[in-house]
């Protein structure tokens, strides 16, 4: 039997902001929302890093946000 999660519904006021920092080459995501959750992640260019910082931030709070 597959362990199966009820993902909380992503509603307008919860929309993130996703900040670029560049490290000679590779690229740190620091993804948040207007209040209190946050992760980073890093990736070899913006797109993987906003990818692995969406992703990680579904893993960490449970939410429904698709990678672009």
């Amino acid at each position: 039997m597959l362990n199966q999660t009820k993902q909380k519904p992503v509603t307008k006021k919860d929309s993130l902001v996703v900040a670029f920092q560049d490290f000679n080459g590779v690229y740190l995501a620091k993804i948040s929302n207007a209040k209190d959750k946050e992760t980073h992640a890093f990736g070899a260019t913006k797109c993987l890093a906003e990818q692995n910082a969406i992703s990680n931030y579904n893993l960490k709070y449970n939410t429904a946000y698709y990678n672009m």
